[in-house]
């Protein structure tokens, strides 16, 4: 596999992961307070509209979803990185995905009042896996309509497909 890696690609995915790194890094009271305020203010939302969610059960649900989305964008920030076109490299991306939460997740279990959890391991996976389906999906969808639009254009034809 032929990748060109140009040198500014590689700013979003690192300065995202610098991004999980600095939250990863915050012990567990200032984890908490960050995540705390926010699912107040939603976890009120609910109440207002008659959703019923124990609180716990919401501020599990939050955070594993900001763990979920915070990986699915390094998916694909990683797929704009190695400009992933192929299912190689889309696995590759996974791959690069699935070791930064590993050690994500090894690096908080040395942080006062954090663990890691293997679990969330699975959670990031699955949402870099979740970002880069999409973007190939994105992509197919993209280069099909470009190619009918190339077929029209040679044929002549005016007809809107």
């Amino acid at each position: 596999m032929k990748q060109k890696l140009h040198s500014y690609r590689n700013l979003p995915a690192l300065g995202w992961m610098g991004f999980i790194f600095y939250l990863s890094s915050q012990d567990g009271s200032a984890s908490g307070k960050l995540s705390g305020g926010l699912s107040d203010v939603l976890y009120a939302l609910l109440q207002f509209l008659r959703i019923p969610l124990s609180e716990e059960t919401f501020h599990f649900l939050l955070r594993k979803g900001a763990h979920f989305t915070a990986y699915l964008l390094l998916g694909l920030f990683i797929a704009f990185w190695m400009e992933a076109r192929t299912f190689k490299a889309y696995a590759l991306c996974l791959l690069y995905s699935f070791l930064y939460a590993l050690t994500d997740e090894l690096h908080q279990r040395f942080v006062p009042g954090r663990s890691g959890e293997l679990r969330d391991v699975f959670i990031d996976t699955s949402g870099a896996f979740t970002g880069l389906v999409l973007l190939s999906i994105v992509s197919r969808i993209r280069a099909f309509y470009s190619e009918a639009a190339k077929n029209i254009n040679k044929s002549g034809s005016h007809e809107v497909l």
